[in-house]
């Protein structure tokens, strides 16, 4: 880990920062994968839980915008997947695809209404979670409850709560 010092009105302030892992912070950081605090593995089915809508993400039919909605109570519908098929633990930082239980997959794409994603046939390894140190097991610090972001490399943008006309509420955050 690397330290920089920078001067700051006098006063001296260091930033950590963690390579190669994307880290997550308070605006970022707001989802929750259940069950969690134990090692995630690849392939595990789990739920995806919004901080702040204080609800679970699930796979619904909608009229505008991709096909996802809120629910106060879900099963576990999603899955992350990687390119290997391994089903070692998740790390923090690695390339992977969201896989619902369908068999779908979520990837980043523009559309007319709604946050830009859609469904793939085939899986698209363009996410990572982040929240932990690269390479770092996701879930192994149980203190947290496995709070993590999901950053989306091909939009280049965290996936996260916000509020918006037609579509589920999600919005990309630089």
């Amino acid at each position: 880990m690397k330290r920089i010092a920078v001067l700051l009105g006098g006063a001296v302030l260091f930033a950590a920062l963690a390579v190669p892992g994307r880290g997550a912070d308070q605006n970022t950081a707001n989802w929750r994968l259940v069950p969690g605090g134990h090692p995630i593995p690849a392939n595990d089915s789990l739920s995806l839980f919004n901080l702040t809508a204080r609800k679970f993400l699930v796979w619904s039919p909608r009229r505008f915008g991709i096909n996802l909605r809120y629910v106060a109570k879900a099963g576990r519908g999603f899955s992350f997947v990687r390119a290997s098929k391994s089903d070692e633990p998740l790390t923090y930082g690695e390339p992977l695809a969201i896989r619902q239980r369908s068999g779908r997959f979520l990837h980043h794409a523009k559309r007319r209404f709604g946050v830009d994603l859609a469904w793939s046939g085939t899986p698209v390894y363009e996410w990572e979670i982040g929240g932990g140190g690269g390479g770092t097991v996701v879930g192994a610090d149980t203190a947290r409850h496995t709070q993590v972001s999901l950053f989306n490399t091909h939009a280049g943008a965290y996936l996260v709560y916000g509020e918006r006309g037609p579509g589920v509420n999600l919005v990309w955050k630089q």
